[in-house]
């Protein structure tokens, strides 16, 4: 049975007193679409995840459906206990495995990155190690236009080392 979570973001709306209207603007919806989104229960993960910010709460605590409280035998109530600190355990060991998984992939696309960046320095460096090119060589000279090189005009070469002398 798929979780109805029409009912607890209602309570929640009234015990927080927070309006329907400032909860869909929250999440970018019009109020047609946010009514057919509890009507017919289609929140995504992302939604969710929105709503319990939204309620400055975590998913789980979301997610929990409102238990009545129980008579419970004292002989068993110690078993119960440890049983639901397994429980919580066992919800932050499987939300641990997502962020690992999350962090080892940014830390793939950060070598990703990496690698990028030492294929353009390799590309800088022999463009800065070709003939002609060196830190008092006007780079201008050797401006690659499509596939001919455009070599640039001695009376502007003149211009451009006279300012360059000036400044």
């Amino acid at each position: 049975m798929a979780y109805q979570f029409k009912k607890r973001i209602e309570t929640l709306l009234k015990e927080g007193r927070h309006s329907k209207k400032s909860l869909y603007d929250t999440l970018e919806m019009t109020a047609p679409g946010f009514e057919y989104m509890l009507k017919h229960n289609t929140l995504s993960a992302k939604r969710v995840e929105q709503i319990a910010a939204f309620f400055q709460m975590s998913v789980a605590e979301l997610t929990e459906s409102q238990q009545v409280g129980k008579p419970v035998e004292p002989a068993t109530f110690g078993a119960q206990v440890a049983d639901r600190i397994l429980l919580e355990f066992e919800k932050l060991r499987e939300q641990l495995a997502i962020k690992d998984k999350q962090l080892e992939a940014a830390d793939r696309k950060l070598e990703a990155a990496m690698e990028t960046s030492k294929g353009l320095q390799r590309t800088i460096d022999a463009l800065i190690s070709r003939p002609g090119v060196t830190a008092g060589s006007n780079f201008l000279n050797d401006v690659a236009a499509g596939r001919s090189v455009i070599r640039m005009h001695p009376a502007t070469q003149l211009i451009i080392e006279a300012r360059g002398a000036v400044a």
